[in-house]
């Protein structure tokens, strides 16, 4: 069985692209490998109610193809939980 471990860094400021890259990414990704581990900082802060693209749209691409946050606790300065 293959093993994917997936490391990804995505620059502070606007992400709308990212998401789009991300989404395709991911979507070839789980054709070629049924374990995949994804790593990095993407930068997007997921309780920003202000953002629309922040919480909806990185999650929701998350969950849509079956992967779990597992890292849920605040790990900035700003006690800000990051996805």
């Amino acid at each position: 069985m293959l093993f994917y471990l997936v490391l990804l860094y995505q620059p502070p400021g606007p992400y709308s692209q990212f998401l789009e890259e991300f989404c395709v990414f991911i979507s070839d990704l789980t054709i070629y490998a049924e374990r995949i581990l994804i790593l990095g900082d993407f930068n997007i802060h997921v309780n920003k109610p202000s953002d629309p693209l922040s919480k909806t749209s990185c999650l929701e691409i998350l969950e849509i193809f079956g992967f779990t946050q597992h890292y849920r606790k605040p790990h900035t300065a700003m006690e800000i939980p990051l996805v």
